[in-house]
């Protein structure tokens, strides 16, 4: 699946794969997350990710993400800033608005100051 974007001079082709890539560089900078997860065998999942499922509607895209989260963060909030996050981003980079990201929470992992 490719989104297009039209532009004044022509339309873009943007693949899944960017979009992906996009959307686990932000999570991967949010704090509290530990790692990325990994979808459901069943979920077609971005452009070879493992952790996004991007399915679009419209021109609008819609995103499943899957991580896992530090033992001592705020699940709430974490979640809030990835979705926050991950929305701006795509649309600032891409043009594509996207409608929904969806935050699958699959572990929390103990960090690694937290080892005694």
């Amino acid at each position: 699946m490719q989104m297009e974007p039209k532009t004044i001079h022509g339309n873009l082709n943007i693949s899944d794969h960017v979009i992906a890539t996009i959307a686990e560089t932000v999570v991967r900078e949010v704090k509290g997350v530990a790692l990325m997860g990994t979808a459901p065998i069943s979920a077609k999942t971005a452009g070879g990710s493992k952790s996004v499922v991007l399915s679009t509607e419209d021109q609008v895209a819609m995103m499943d993400i899957y991580v896992v989260l530090n033992t001592r963060c705020n699940i709430q909030r974490t979640s809030e800033e990835i979705q926050k996050k991950v929305k701006s981003m795509v649309q600032d980079m891409t043009g594509i608005a996207v409608s929904r990201v969806n935050v699958h929470i699959q572990d929390v992992a103990a960090d690694e100051s937290q080892k005694y």
